[in-house]
């Protein structure tokens, strides 16, 4: 199982490397604003590949960061002095996926174990209604059972009684 983890976490990264690679090409030929519409795209797709990935957090953050990285790099190249802003915010924005995922991936860990729980806590009280049921059975049975043997004796002890309050 852990071995089919980690293939699946490197299908990822090499899905995300395939993404950062074309949108690096891409990046290079784009005159004016496109750029910034390819990595807001970027942004996009890689918020989406961790939201999908969270389960694994190797698998979302081996997607996600060949995805920026190289939006980062291509966002200094330039002499614009808005490159100096649009590369720290990618990675701030990458801080912010990865704190994410960690985040979700607690909180489906944190659910799983409720839910596995909640099944044992089912379990053990329908184990315990059973036994109960059980008991009652039990119980009605021996009030039956007292009740057939106890009548013809106490039946004689009223009689004697009615018979010695008439003298």
């Amino acid at each position: 199982a852990d071995n089919s983890i980690t293939q699946f976490a490197a299908l990822a990264a090499v899905d995300g490397l395939v993404w950062g690679c074309s949108a690096l090409w891409l990046l290079s030929g784009l005159p004016g604003d496109l750029p910034g519409l390819l990595i807001a795209c970027l942004v996009g797709v890689a918020a989406a590949g961790v939201f999908v990935l969270y389960a694994s957090l190797r698998a979302s953050l081996g997607f996600a960061i060949p995805v920026l990285l190289p939006a980062m790099g291509v966002a200094l190249w330039p002499s614009s002095p808005l490159a100096w802003y649009v590369a720290p915010g990618l990675a701030l924005y990458l801080l912010v996926l990865v704190t994410e995922a960690r985040r979700m991936r607690a909180q489906l860990i944190s659910t799983l174990r409720l839910r596995f729980h909640f099944d044992v806590v089912a379990r053990e009280r329908e184990a315990a209604q059973q036994s109960a049921l059980n008991l009652s059975h039990v119980r009605d049975q021996f009030v039956a059972t007292l009740g057939e043997q106890m009548r013809p004796p106490l039946s004689g002890i009223v009689g004697i009684a009615r018979t010695l309050m008439r003298q």
